[in-house]
């Protein structure tokens, strides 16, 4: 029983890392030491493993979906640049022969400045609350 319920949290937090781009879900099987556990169940469809770790997705995948529509509701822009920051980090995780260049650090400072600028200085004045995500950018006012 603790076994199944092990195996129905891990597979919760394998369907957090299909929200997170460039973090695999095998590589979060095989840091909780599951994934050999996972690939023998498939392989011969021990339904004892693989009920557990169907549930588990099936709760992550709605868990996550409402946490997503919740931060995107009354977080907006930041959910919005967070999930833009995790796209453009997973270019190092897929590109493993991407070299750090002067434009890659030229691009990281302005996105930083720009995190700034969205956090701290557009708060400050109540009278423009940043609602949407080009106004970031300073295309639409």
């Amino acid at each position: 029983m603790l076994a199944s319920f092990i195996l129905l949290c891990v597979a919760f937090l394998c369907r957090l890392a299909l929200w997170f781009l460039g973090v695999s879900s095998t590589i979060i099987l095989m840091l909780f030491g599951v994934y050999p556990i996972y690939l023998s169940s498939v392989s011969g469809l021990y339904f004892p493993v693989l009920i557990p770790i169907g549930i588990g997705v099936f709760l992550g995948g709605f868990c996550f979906m409402k946490l997503t529509k919740f931060l995107l509701e009354h977080f907006y822009a930041p959910t919005f640049y967070c999930i833009v920051g995790f796209t453009v980090g997973s270019i190092f995780v897929l590109l493993p022969s991407f070299s750090c260049s002067l434009d890659v650090v030229i691009g990281v400072l302005s996105c930083l400045f720009r995190l700034y600028d969205c956090f701290f200085i557009r708060k400050k004045n109540k009278g423009n609350v940043l609602r949407h995500p080009l106004t970031f950018f300073g295309w639409i006012y």
